[in-house]
Formats: structure tokens, sequence, C-alpha cells
């Protein structure tokens, strides 16, 4: 599977969505960051995500996720922000589709 993009795996998405990012494996982790189509979920960032709460992937443009791997529950990537050192963060694997043609 070749790197991808964090647009490419949502690309499928519905168009009502709520994707969680956490600090570990587990969705009883911290929530790093929250990609959503409820837009009072995200202006603002109001319930204060480190890495931020986004709408549409252009809001995305300061951060790129590079997919690192893929369990039978959860996605690890890798976060690139600017000059912060890079970060992982795991997404359920059910809400991302993940093909061989990445």
């Amino acid at each position: 599977m070749k790197d991808s993009t964090l647009k490419d795996l949502f690309s499928k998405a519905l168009l009502t969505y709520r994707h969680f990012g956490y600090e570990q494996p587990d969705t009883n982790s911290r929530k790093l960051m929250l990609i959503s189509s409820f837009q009072d979920e995200v202006d603002g960032n109001p319930f204060h995500f480190p890495l931020g709460a986004y709408h549409q992937f252009e809001q995305m443009a300061e951060i790129k996720l590079k997919f690192i791997s893929a369990t039978p529950s959860f996605i690890k990537m890798k976060i690139i922000k600017g000059t912060d050192p890079q970060k992982t963060v795991y997404f359920k694997h059910k809400q991302i589709d993940v093909s061989k043609d990445l």
C-alpha cells in the first residue's frame, strides 16, 4: 500500500460524517482532532482538540497526514504540521475505506 493523504482516504466519505483522531489505538484515549460535517462542532474548535477541528479537507492546508499502517480496528497516521515534530494519530478503521489501490 503506498503512502496516502487523509483526503485520499476519506474521499468516499458520506455527506454526514464525524471522524475523531485518537492519541492511542483506543476510543477511550485522548481525542486529538476532529473532522466533521457538523459546522457547530468545528467552528472555533469548541471542544479544544489539540490538533484542531476541521469541516472540509481544504481547511487542513497546514496539516498533512500520511498513512502508516492498518489493523482490523484502527488506521495509524503520521501528522506533519509545519516544523513541529511529527505526531501519530489513530482513526477507527471502520470509518475509513482503505483499499489496496492507495
